[in-house]
């Protein structure tokens, strides 16, 4: 059994029922600098998957 008292646990239960989820910031985003010129490809003509691939980002992205 755990050294932490029974009603310290129930407390830590308690708050985490509170607590709204923590979200995942997840991945940021690309440099403005990449952005720019990823549009600049697309305007040339460039389809999307090879700007994305030009500029050093995967395509989902």
């Amino acid at each position: 059994m755990s050294d932490v008292p029974e009603r310290a646990r129930r407390q830590w239960r308690a708050d985490r029922a509170l607590r709204a989820p923590m979200r995942s910031p997840g991945r940021p985003d690309p440099s403005r600098a990449v952005q720019r010129q990823f549009w600049r490809l697309i305007a040339a003509g460039i389809t999307s998957a090879e700007a994305a691939l030009e500029v050093g980002v995967s395509v989902p992205v």
